[in-house]
Protein backbone atom coordinates (compact mmCIF):
# COMPACT_ATOMS: atom_id res chain seq x y z
CA UNK A 1 0.00 0.00 0.00
CA UNK A 2 0.97 3.63 -0.48
CA UNK A 3 1.12 5.88 2.60
CA UNK A 4 0.25 9.55 1.97
CA UNK A 5 -0.17 12.57 4.18
CA UNK A 6 -3.67 14.05 4.22
CA UNK A 7 -1.98 17.38 3.41
CA UNK A 8 -0.96 16.11 -0.03
CA UNK A 9 -4.55 15.40 -1.19
CA UNK A 10 -7.17 17.92 -2.22
CA UNK A 11 -10.10 15.56 -1.64
CA UNK A 12 -11.12 12.00 -0.85
CA UNK A 13 -9.16 9.33 -2.72
CA UNK A 14 -10.95 6.77 -4.89
CA UNK A 15 -10.32 4.14 -2.19
CA UNK A 16 -8.24 3.63 0.93
CA UNK A 17 -7.96 4.10 4.69
CA UNK A 18 -8.10 7.43 6.49
CA UNK A 19 -6.16 7.16 9.76
CA UNK A 20 -6.64 9.38 12.81
CA UNK A 21 -9.54 11.32 14.31
CA UNK A 22 -7.92 14.60 13.22
CA UNK A 23 -7.50 13.44 9.62
CA UNK A 24 -8.31 16.46 7.40
CA UNK A 25 -10.28 14.24 4.98
CA UNK A 26 -12.36 12.55 7.69
CA UNK A 27 -15.24 15.07 7.73
CA UNK A 28 -15.60 14.60 3.97
CA UNK A 29 -16.00 10.84 4.40
CA UNK A 30 -18.48 11.39 7.25
CA UNK A 31 -20.45 13.77 5.03
CA UNK A 32 -21.09 10.93 2.58
CA UNK A 33 -22.85 9.11 5.46
CA UNK A 34 -25.04 11.97 6.62
CA UNK A 35 -28.09 10.23 5.14
CA UNK A 36 -27.41 7.36 7.56
CA UNK A 37 -27.55 9.72 10.57
CA UNK A 38 -23.75 9.90 10.97
CA UNK A 39 -21.96 12.89 12.54
CA UNK A 40 -18.23 12.59 13.16
CA UNK A 41 -15.54 15.09 14.07
CA UNK A 42 -12.54 15.32 16.37
CA UNK A 43 -14.82 15.33 19.44
CA UNK A 44 -17.36 12.55 18.98
CA UNK A 45 -18.96 9.99 16.69
CA UNK A 46 -22.77 9.89 16.52
CA UNK A 47 -24.75 7.27 14.60
CA UNK A 48 -28.46 7.86 14.94
CA UNK A 49 -29.29 7.91 18.65
CA UNK A 50 -25.92 6.43 19.70
CA UNK A 51 -22.99 8.68 20.56
CA UNK A 52 -19.36 7.87 21.42
CA UNK A 53 -16.81 10.46 22.63
CA UNK A 54 -13.37 10.82 21.17
CA UNK A 55 -11.71 10.31 24.57
CA UNK A 56 -10.75 6.67 25.34
CA UNK A 57 -12.56 5.43 22.20
CA UNK A 58 -11.69 4.04 18.79
CA UNK A 59 -13.96 4.38 15.73
CA UNK A 60 -14.29 2.72 12.36
CA UNK A 61 -16.52 4.07 9.54
CA UNK A 62 -16.79 2.44 6.11
CA UNK A 63 -18.59 3.79 3.04
CA UNK A 64 -18.70 3.37 -0.71
CA UNK A 65 -16.30 5.63 -2.53
CA UNK A 66 -18.11 8.63 -4.14
CA UNK A 67 -15.68 8.33 -7.04
CA UNK A 68 -16.07 4.57 -7.56
CA UNK A 69 -19.05 2.84 -5.88
CA UNK A 70 -17.40 -0.53 -6.48
CA UNK A 71 -14.65 0.43 -4.01
CA UNK A 72 -14.64 1.49 -0.37
CA UNK A 73 -13.27 4.14 1.96
CA UNK A 74 -12.68 3.63 5.68
CA UNK A 75 -11.89 6.07 8.51
CA UNK A 76 -10.13 4.55 11.54
CA UNK A 77 -9.09 6.36 14.69
CA UNK A 78 -7.92 5.50 18.20
CA UNK A 79 -7.54 7.99 21.01
CA UNK A 80 -5.12 5.73 22.92
CA UNK A 81 -2.16 4.41 20.86
CA UNK A 82 -2.15 1.29 23.08
CA UNK A 83 -5.48 0.27 21.54
CA UNK A 84 -4.14 0.14 17.99
CA UNK A 85 -2.56 -3.32 18.26
CA UNK A 86 -5.78 -4.86 19.61
CA UNK A 87 -7.86 -2.96 17.08
CA UNK A 88 -5.79 -4.36 14.20
CA UNK A 89 -6.28 -7.90 15.55
CA UNK A 90 -10.04 -7.54 16.02
CA UNK A 91 -11.10 -5.76 12.84
CA UNK A 92 -10.85 -8.86 10.56
CA UNK A 93 -13.57 -10.47 12.70
CA UNK A 94 -16.03 -7.59 12.16
CA UNK A 95 -16.10 -7.67 8.37
CA UNK A 96 -19.90 -7.65 8.12
CA UNK A 97 -20.31 -4.26 9.86
CA UNK A 98 -20.39 -0.72 8.41
CA UNK A 99 -19.42 1.09 11.62
CA UNK A 100 -17.79 0.14 14.91
CA UNK A 101 -17.00 1.81 18.21
CA UNK A 102 -14.51 0.48 20.79
CA UNK A 103 -13.47 1.62 24.27
CA UNK A 104 -10.26 1.22 26.27
CA UNK A 105 -6.90 -0.17 25.25
CA UNK A 106 -8.11 -3.79 24.78
CA UNK A 107 -10.20 -2.37 23.03
CA UNK A 108 -13.75 -3.57 23.86
CA UNK A 109 -16.55 -3.24 21.30
CA UNK A 110 -19.32 -0.95 22.53
CA UNK A 111 -21.23 -0.25 19.32
CA UNK A 112 -21.71 -1.65 15.82
CA UNK A 113 -24.11 -1.43 12.92
CA UNK A 114 -24.69 -1.96 9.22
CA UNK A 115 -25.95 0.50 6.59
CA UNK A 116 -29.07 -0.61 4.77
CA UNK A 117 -28.23 -1.90 1.28
CA UNK A 118 -28.77 0.54 -1.60
CA UNK A 119 -28.19 0.16 -5.28
CA UNK A 120 -28.07 -3.62 -5.09
CA UNK A 121 -29.34 -5.57 -8.06
CA UNK A 122 -30.90 -7.95 -5.54
CA UNK A 123 -33.31 -5.30 -4.25
CA UNK A 124 -35.94 -3.05 -5.80
CA UNK A 125 -37.90 -0.17 -4.30
CA UNK A 126 -41.41 -0.32 -5.74
CA UNK A 127 -43.33 2.95 -5.67
CA UNK A 128 -47.01 3.27 -6.42
CA UNK A 129 -50.06 1.31 -5.27
CA UNK A 130 -49.60 -2.08 -3.64
CA UNK A 131 -50.28 -5.15 -5.70
CA UNK A 132 -51.80 -8.53 -4.85
CA UNK A 133 -49.84 -11.62 -5.74
CA UNK A 134 -51.45 -13.65 -8.47
CA UNK A 135 -52.68 -17.06 -7.26
CA UNK A 136 -50.42 -19.91 -8.21
CA UNK A 137 -51.87 -23.11 -9.61
CA UNK A 138 -51.86 -26.06 -7.23
CA UNK A 139 -49.02 -28.46 -7.89
CA UNK A 140 -48.75 -32.06 -6.86
CA UNK A 141 -45.57 -33.31 -5.28
CA UNK A 142 -43.18 -35.10 -7.62
CA UNK A 143 -43.42 -38.16 -5.42
CA UNK A 144 -45.72 -39.18 -2.57
CA UNK A 145 -44.10 -41.37 0.10
CA UNK A 146 -46.05 -44.50 0.91
CA UNK A 147 -47.82 -44.38 4.30
CA UNK A 148 -45.72 -46.00 7.03
CA UNK A 149 -48.80 -47.80 8.38
CA UNK A 150 -51.88 -49.22 6.68
CA UNK A 151 -54.96 -47.26 7.80
CA UNK A 152 -57.29 -49.86 6.26
CA UNK A 153 -55.68 -52.66 8.27
CA UNK A 154 -55.87 -50.55 11.43
CA UNK A 155 -59.57 -49.96 10.82
CA UNK A 156 -60.12 -53.67 10.18
CA UNK A 157 -58.55 -54.56 13.54
CA UNK A 158 -60.56 -51.98 15.48
CA UNK A 159 -63.81 -52.93 13.72
CA UNK A 160 -63.34 -56.62 14.46
CA UNK A 161 -62.43 -56.17 18.12
CA UNK A 162 -65.18 -53.61 18.82
CA UNK A 163 -67.88 -55.56 16.97
CA UNK A 164 -70.86 -56.39 19.24
CA UNK A 165 -70.10 -60.07 18.62
CA UNK A 166 -67.03 -59.61 20.86
CA UNK A 167 -69.37 -58.73 23.77
CA UNK A 168 -67.19 -55.85 24.96
CA UNK A 169 -64.24 -58.23 25.61
CA UNK A 170 -64.83 -58.72 29.31
CA UNK A 171 -62.32 -61.24 30.75
CA UNK A 172 -63.87 -64.70 30.94
CA UNK A 173 -66.49 -64.02 28.27
CA UNK A 174 -66.86 -65.87 24.95
CA UNK A 175 -66.22 -62.59 23.17
CA UNK A 176 -62.90 -62.17 24.97
CA UNK A 177 -61.90 -65.74 24.10
CA UNK A 178 -62.61 -65.06 20.42
CA UNK A 179 -60.75 -61.74 20.50
CA UNK A 180 -57.72 -63.34 22.15
CA UNK A 181 -57.56 -66.13 19.56
CA UNK A 182 -57.94 -63.65 16.67
CA UNK A 183 -55.21 -61.34 17.99
CA UNK A 184 -52.96 -64.32 18.67
CA UNK A 185 -53.15 -65.24 14.98
CA UNK A 186 -52.31 -61.66 13.99
CA UNK A 187 -49.39 -61.54 16.44
CA UNK A 188 -47.98 -64.82 15.11
CA UNK A 189 -48.22 -63.47 11.55
CA UNK A 190 -45.76 -60.69 12.41
CA UNK A 191 -43.03 -63.31 12.82
CA UNK A 192 -42.30 -62.58 16.48
CA UNK A 193 -40.97 -65.42 18.60
CA UNK A 194 -43.51 -66.86 21.07
CA UNK A 195 -42.62 -65.61 24.55
CA UNK A 196 -45.47 -66.95 26.68
CA UNK A 197 -45.77 -70.09 28.75
CA UNK A 198 -47.56 -71.90 25.91
CA UNK A 199 -46.58 -70.36 22.60
CA UNK A 200 -47.64 -66.73 22.66
CA UNK A 201 -50.03 -67.37 25.58
CA UNK A 202 -49.38 -66.64 29.22
CA UNK A 203 -52.45 -68.11 30.95
CA UNK A 204 -53.52 -68.20 34.59
CA UNK A 205 -56.68 -68.04 36.70
CA UNK A 206 -57.68 -64.74 38.18
CA UNK A 207 -59.91 -63.70 41.03
CA UNK A 208 -63.27 -65.46 40.95
CA UNK A 209 -61.79 -68.32 38.87
CA UNK A 210 -61.84 -66.12 35.75
CA UNK A 211 -59.44 -67.47 33.07
CA UNK A 212 -56.96 -64.74 32.08
CA UNK A 213 -54.57 -64.70 29.11
CA UNK A 214 -51.77 -62.37 28.07
CA UNK A 215 -50.25 -62.68 24.60
CA UNK A 216 -46.48 -62.13 24.39
CA UNK A 217 -44.14 -62.10 21.40
CA UNK A 218 -40.43 -61.36 21.26
CA UNK A 219 -38.42 -59.57 18.59
CA UNK A 220 -34.87 -60.81 19.37
CA UNK A 221 -32.02 -58.35 19.71
CA UNK A 222 -28.37 -58.89 18.89
CA UNK A 223 -27.29 -58.80 22.56
CA UNK A 224 -29.37 -61.20 24.71
CA UNK A 225 -27.64 -59.94 27.89
CA UNK A 226 -29.38 -56.56 27.64
CA UNK A 227 -32.78 -56.17 29.35
CA UNK A 228 -35.57 -55.93 26.77
CA UNK A 229 -37.95 -53.11 25.88
CA UNK A 230 -41.57 -53.86 26.77
CA UNK A 231 -44.45 -52.60 24.59
CA UNK A 232 -47.95 -52.95 26.06
CA UNK A 233 -51.57 -52.64 24.96
CA UNK A 234 -54.55 -54.10 26.80
CA UNK A 235 -57.20 -56.09 24.97
CA UNK A 236 -59.94 -56.27 27.61
CA UNK A 237 -62.82 -53.85 28.15
CA UNK A 238 -65.98 -53.62 30.28
CA UNK A 239 -68.29 -56.07 28.53
CA UNK A 240 -71.98 -55.66 29.43
CA UNK A 241 -73.15 -53.74 32.46
CA UNK A 242 -75.49 -51.01 33.71
CA UNK A 243 -74.81 -47.32 33.28
CA UNK A 244 -76.58 -46.66 36.58
CA UNK A 245 -77.31 -48.79 39.62
CA UNK A 246 -80.24 -51.09 38.90
CA UNK A 247 -80.16 -49.99 35.24
CA UNK A 248 -80.41 -52.42 32.30
CA UNK A 249 -77.17 -53.89 30.97
CA UNK A 250 -75.68 -52.20 27.92
CA UNK A 251 -72.71 -53.02 25.71
CA UNK A 252 -69.41 -51.21 26.13
CA UNK A 253 -67.68 -51.80 22.75
CA UNK A 254 -64.25 -50.42 23.75
CA UNK A 255 -63.15 -49.28 20.28
CA UNK A 256 -60.78 -46.55 21.39
CA UNK A 257 -60.31 -48.23 24.78
CA UNK A 258 -58.43 -50.20 23.76
CA UNK A 259 -58.93 -51.85 20.38
CA UNK A 260 -57.02 -48.84 19.02
CA UNK A 261 -53.97 -49.60 21.16
CA UNK A 262 -53.97 -53.27 20.15
CA UNK A 263 -54.19 -52.28 16.49
CA UNK A 264 -51.28 -49.87 16.98
CA UNK A 265 -49.14 -52.47 18.75
CA UNK A 266 -49.68 -54.99 15.95
CA UNK A 267 -48.68 -52.41 13.33
CA UNK A 268 -45.52 -51.39 15.19
CA UNK A 269 -44.57 -55.03 15.79
CA UNK A 270 -44.89 -55.79 12.07
CA UNK A 271 -42.86 -52.71 11.14
CA UNK A 272 -39.97 -53.54 13.50
CA UNK A 273 -39.99 -57.21 12.53
CA UNK A 274 -39.29 -56.15 8.93
CA UNK A 275 -36.17 -54.19 9.98
CA UNK A 276 -32.69 -55.43 10.94
CA UNK A 277 -32.45 -56.39 14.62
CA UNK A 278 -31.20 -53.86 17.15
CA UNK A 279 -29.18 -54.46 20.30
CA UNK A 280 -32.08 -55.03 22.68
CA UNK A 281 -34.94 -57.47 22.30
CA UNK A 282 -38.43 -56.00 22.20
CA UNK A 283 -41.28 -57.76 24.01
CA UNK A 284 -44.77 -57.06 22.65
CA UNK A 285 -47.47 -57.90 25.20
CA UNK A 286 -51.23 -57.73 24.67
CA UNK A 287 -52.52 -57.82 28.21
CA UNK A 288 -55.80 -58.64 29.92
CA UNK A 289 -57.73 -57.29 32.92
CA UNK A 290 -56.34 -53.77 32.67
CA UNK A 291 -59.75 -52.43 33.63
CA UNK A 292 -59.45 -54.32 36.95
CA UNK A 293 -56.20 -52.62 37.95
CA UNK A 294 -53.67 -53.71 35.30
CA UNK A 295 -53.85 -57.29 36.54
CA UNK A 296 -52.42 -58.73 33.32
CA UNK A 297 -49.53 -56.29 33.10
CA UNK A 298 -48.61 -56.85 36.74
CA UNK A 299 -48.69 -60.62 36.25
CA UNK A 300 -46.41 -60.23 33.22
CA UNK A 301 -43.85 -58.01 34.99
CA UNK A 302 -43.77 -60.34 37.99
CA UNK A 303 -43.27 -63.34 35.69
CA UNK A 304 -40.31 -61.69 33.96
CA UNK A 305 -38.45 -61.74 37.27
CA UNK A 306 -34.76 -60.94 36.84
CA UNK A 307 -35.24 -60.21 33.12
CA UNK A 308 -37.32 -57.11 33.86
CA UNK A 309 -37.43 -54.65 30.97
CA UNK A 310 -35.31 -51.51 30.81
CA UNK A 311 -38.38 -49.44 29.86
CA UNK A 312 -42.11 -49.80 29.13
CA UNK A 313 -44.11 -48.13 26.35
CA UNK A 314 -47.88 -48.39 26.70
CA UNK A 315 -50.42 -47.75 23.90
CA UNK A 316 -53.86 -47.00 25.31
CA UNK A 317 -56.66 -44.99 23.66
CA UNK A 318 -54.85 -43.67 20.59
CA UNK A 319 -57.79 -43.64 18.19
CA UNK A 320 -59.29 -40.16 18.42
CA UNK A 321 -58.01 -37.22 16.32
CA UNK A 322 -56.80 -35.16 19.28
CA UNK A 323 -53.32 -34.30 20.50
CA UNK A 324 -50.87 -37.13 20.97
CA UNK A 325 -50.28 -37.02 24.72
CA UNK A 326 -47.45 -38.80 26.50
CA UNK A 327 -48.05 -39.63 30.16
CA UNK A 328 -45.46 -40.07 32.93
CA UNK A 329 -42.47 -38.65 31.07
CA UNK A 330 -41.05 -37.73 34.48
CA UNK A 331 -40.25 -41.42 35.12
CA UNK A 332 -36.88 -41.05 33.33
CA UNK A 333 -34.67 -38.08 32.54
CA UNK A 334 -34.31 -39.04 28.86
CA UNK A 335 -38.00 -39.33 27.90
CA UNK A 336 -38.47 -35.64 27.02
CA UNK A 337 -35.39 -35.59 24.82
CA UNK A 338 -36.40 -38.82 23.10
CA UNK A 339 -39.82 -37.34 22.32
CA UNK A 340 -38.24 -34.14 20.99
CA UNK A 341 -36.10 -36.27 18.67
CA UNK A 342 -39.05 -38.38 17.57
CA UNK A 343 -41.10 -35.27 16.78
CA UNK A 344 -38.21 -33.81 14.77
CA UNK A 345 -37.70 -37.06 12.86
CA UNK A 346 -41.36 -37.80 12.14
CA UNK A 347 -42.86 -34.31 11.96
CA UNK A 348 -45.64 -35.49 14.30
CA UNK A 349 -45.93 -33.36 17.47
CA UNK A 350 -46.46 -34.88 20.90
CA UNK A 351 -47.37 -33.22 24.20
CA UNK A 352 -45.81 -34.50 27.46
CA UNK A 353 -48.39 -34.44 30.26
CA UNK A 354 -46.93 -32.45 33.17
CA UNK A 355 -48.64 -34.36 36.01
CA UNK A 356 -47.73 -38.01 36.82
CA UNK A 357 -50.76 -40.27 36.39
CA UNK A 358 -49.68 -43.94 36.32
CA UNK A 359 -53.18 -44.83 35.20
CA UNK A 360 -52.48 -47.53 32.61
CA UNK A 361 -50.65 -50.82 32.21
CA UNK A 362 -47.29 -49.06 32.39
CA UNK A 363 -48.07 -48.52 36.09
CA UNK A 364 -47.00 -52.16 36.54
CA UNK A 365 -43.52 -51.02 35.52
CA UNK A 366 -43.56 -47.74 37.42
CA UNK A 367 -44.53 -49.51 40.63
CA UNK A 368 -41.29 -51.52 40.57
CA UNK A 369 -39.06 -48.63 39.53
CA UNK A 370 -38.96 -49.24 35.75
CA UNK A 371 -39.35 -46.11 33.60
CA UNK A 372 -42.60 -46.19 31.63
CA UNK A 373 -44.72 -43.92 29.45
CA UNK A 374 -48.14 -44.11 27.86
CA UNK A 375 -49.13 -42.76 24.45
CA UNK A 376 -52.75 -41.64 24.21
CA UNK A 377 -54.89 -39.17 22.30
CA UNK A 378 -56.66 -38.36 25.55
CA UNK A 379 -60.06 -38.77 27.17
CA UNK A 380 -63.37 -37.99 25.49
CA UNK A 381 -67.08 -38.06 26.26
CA UNK A 382 -67.35 -41.70 25.09
CA UNK A 383 -64.70 -42.90 27.56
CA UNK A 384 -66.14 -46.00 29.27
CA UNK A 385 -69.49 -45.36 27.64
CA UNK A 386 -71.55 -47.32 25.09
CA UNK A 387 -70.65 -44.64 22.52
CA UNK A 388 -67.02 -45.81 22.23
CA UNK A 389 -67.69 -47.40 18.85
CA UNK A 390 -65.43 -48.25 15.93
CA UNK A 391 -66.88 -45.63 13.58
CA UNK A 392 -65.44 -42.89 15.83
CA UNK A 393 -61.87 -44.18 15.61
CA UNK A 394 -59.79 -42.24 13.08
CA UNK A 395 -57.57 -44.89 11.50
CA UNK A 396 -55.98 -42.39 9.12
CA UNK A 397 -54.87 -40.25 12.05
CA UNK A 398 -53.61 -43.31 13.87
CA UNK A 399 -51.49 -44.27 10.84
CA UNK A 400 -49.74 -40.91 11.22
CA UNK A 401 -49.23 -40.69 14.98
CA UNK A 402 -47.93 -44.27 15.30
CA UNK A 403 -44.69 -42.95 13.80
CA UNK A 404 -43.82 -41.39 17.17
CA UNK A 405 -44.00 -44.49 19.41
CA UNK A 406 -42.30 -46.46 16.64
CA UNK A 407 -39.39 -44.00 16.66
CA UNK A 408 -39.17 -44.06 20.47
CA UNK A 409 -39.13 -47.88 20.55
CA UNK A 410 -36.41 -47.94 17.89
CA UNK A 411 -34.35 -45.55 19.99
CA UNK A 412 -34.81 -47.66 23.13
CA UNK A 413 -33.92 -50.89 21.32
CA UNK A 414 -30.63 -49.53 20.03
CA UNK A 415 -29.66 -47.77 23.28
CA UNK A 416 -27.00 -49.69 25.19
CA UNK A 417 -27.16 -47.70 28.43
CA UNK A 418 -30.11 -47.91 30.83
CA UNK A 419 -32.40 -44.93 31.25
CA UNK A 420 -31.74 -42.64 34.21
CA UNK A 421 -34.81 -43.48 36.21
CA UNK A 422 -36.44 -40.75 38.27
CA UNK A 423 -39.15 -43.11 39.52
CA UNK A 424 -39.01 -45.63 42.36
CA UNK A 425 -41.51 -48.08 43.70
CA UNK A 426 -41.76 -46.03 46.92
CA UNK A 427 -42.71 -42.74 45.27
CA UNK A 428 -44.83 -44.04 42.39
CA UNK A 429 -47.83 -41.74 41.93
CA UNK A 430 -51.15 -42.92 43.27
CA UNK A 431 -53.34 -44.64 40.72
CA UNK A 432 -56.64 -42.83 40.01
CA UNK A 433 -59.80 -44.73 40.90
CA UNK A 434 -60.55 -47.73 38.72
CA UNK A 435 -62.94 -47.14 35.89
CA UNK A 436 -65.43 -49.78 36.92
CA UNK A 437 -66.53 -47.95 40.07
CA UNK A 438 -66.48 -44.53 41.69
CA UNK A 439 -68.24 -41.23 41.09
CA UNK A 440 -67.66 -38.02 39.17
CA UNK A 441 -69.38 -35.22 37.30
CA UNK A 442 -68.95 -36.41 33.73
CA UNK A 443 -66.06 -34.00 33.12
CA UNK A 444 -63.02 -35.03 31.09
CA UNK A 445 -59.66 -33.53 32.19
CA UNK A 446 -57.01 -31.93 30.01
CA UNK A 447 -53.95 -34.07 30.75
CA UNK A 448 -51.63 -31.47 29.21
CA UNK A 449 -52.64 -28.75 31.72
CA UNK A 450 -49.87 -28.15 34.26
CA UNK A 451 -52.10 -26.59 36.92
CA UNK A 452 -52.73 -25.41 39.47
CA UNK A 453 -56.14 -27.01 39.26
CA UNK A 454 -57.63 -29.32 36.64
CA UNK A 455 -58.76 -27.84 33.34
CA UNK A 456 -61.91 -29.39 31.86
CA UNK A 457 -61.34 -30.56 28.31
CA UNK A 458 -64.88 -31.77 27.68
CA UNK A 459 -68.17 -32.15 29.54
CA UNK A 460 -70.25 -35.20 28.68
CA UNK A 461 -73.70 -34.22 27.39
CA UNK A 462 -76.43 -35.04 29.90
CA UNK A 463 -73.98 -35.35 32.78
CA UNK A 464 -74.35 -33.81 36.22
CA UNK A 465 -71.40 -31.56 35.40
CA UNK A 466 -73.29 -30.11 32.46
CA UNK A 467 -76.38 -29.66 34.64
CA UNK A 468 -74.27 -27.76 37.19
CA UNK A 469 -73.07 -25.37 34.50
CA UNK A 470 -69.49 -26.59 34.14
CA UNK A 471 -68.06 -25.83 30.69
CA UNK A 472 -65.08 -26.94 28.64
CA UNK A 473 -62.14 -24.70 29.53
CA UNK A 474 -63.17 -24.22 33.17
CA UNK A 475 -60.43 -24.91 35.73
CA UNK A 476 -61.53 -26.85 38.82
CA UNK A 477 -59.80 -25.23 41.83
CA UNK A 478 -61.50 -26.86 44.83
CA UNK A 479 -64.17 -29.37 45.85
CA UNK A 480 -66.10 -28.69 49.07
CA UNK A 481 -63.44 -26.15 50.03
CA UNK A 482 -60.52 -28.60 49.64
CA UNK A 483 -57.97 -27.27 47.12
CA UNK A 484 -57.49 -29.30 43.94
CA UNK A 485 -53.87 -28.93 42.91
CA UNK A 486 -53.88 -31.48 40.11
CA UNK A 487 -55.66 -34.50 38.68
CA UNK A 488 -54.56 -36.78 41.49
CA UNK A 489 -56.09 -34.44 44.06
CA UNK A 490 -59.34 -34.38 42.08
CA UNK A 491 -59.37 -38.19 41.98
CA UNK A 492 -59.01 -38.24 45.77
CA UNK A 493 -61.94 -35.84 46.08
CA UNK A 494 -64.16 -38.11 43.97
CA UNK A 495 -62.97 -41.20 45.84
CA UNK A 496 -64.26 -39.68 49.09
CA UNK A 497 -67.77 -39.14 47.68
CA UNK A 498 -70.79 -41.26 46.90
CA UNK A 499 -73.32 -41.10 44.10
CA UNK A 500 -76.01 -38.55 44.96
CA UNK A 501 -73.77 -36.42 47.20
CA UNK A 502 -74.05 -32.68 46.64
CA UNK A 503 -70.70 -30.94 46.29
CA UNK A 504 -69.54 -27.36 45.81
CA UNK A 505 -67.09 -27.04 42.95
CA UNK A 506 -65.01 -23.87 42.73
CA UNK A 507 -63.90 -23.07 39.21
CA UNK A 508 -61.89 -20.43 37.39
CA UNK A 509 -63.60 -19.30 34.20
CA UNK A 510 -61.46 -16.85 32.23
CA UNK A 511 -60.20 -15.24 35.44
CA UNK A 512 -63.58 -15.21 37.20
CA UNK A 513 -64.02 -17.45 40.25
CA UNK A 514 -67.39 -19.24 40.52
CA UNK A 515 -68.84 -21.68 43.06
CA UNK A 516 -71.17 -24.22 41.43
CA UNK A 517 -73.39 -26.79 43.13
CA UNK A 518 -73.28 -30.27 41.58
CA UNK A 519 -74.48 -33.80 42.31
CA UNK A 520 -72.01 -36.67 42.06
CA UNK A 521 -73.03 -39.32 39.56
CA UNK A 522 -71.83 -42.92 39.34
CA UNK A 523 -69.28 -43.81 36.74
CA UNK A 524 -70.08 -46.46 34.20
CA UNK A 525 -70.74 -49.68 36.08
CA UNK A 526 -70.00 -52.15 33.28
CA UNK A 527 -67.17 -54.63 33.55
CA UNK A 528 -65.33 -56.05 36.57
CA UNK A 529 -66.04 -54.32 39.90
Amino acid sequence: PRFLSDATLDGLPAAGWLLGAHNRLGPGLAATLASEGVQADAVRLAVGAESFPRADHAWVLVTRSPKDPARALAWVSADDPAAIRGLAAKLPHYGRYSWLAFRGDAPDNVGKGTWPPTGSELSRILDGPSTTAAPLPARKALAEPAPRFDADRIAETVNWLADPAREGRKPGSKGMEAATAWVETRLAATGLEPAGDDGHRQAWTGEGDVPLVNLVGRLPGTDPTLPPVLVLAHLDHLGFGPLEPDGPPVLFPGADDNASGVAGLLEIAAALAAEPPRARSVLFAITTAEESGSVGARHLVDALGATRPMACVNLDMIGRPERLLVLDVASAREWRYALMGATYTTGVPSVPAPVPLAAGDHAACLDVGIPGIQFTTGPHADYHRPGDTADKVDATHMAQILAVPLEVIRWLAQRLDPLESTNTSTDAPARPPSSGAGVGLGTLPDFAFAGPGVRVQEVRPGSSGEAAGIRAGDIILAVNGAPVADLRALAEAWRAGRAGDRVTVRIDRSGQTLDLEAVLEPRALGGPR
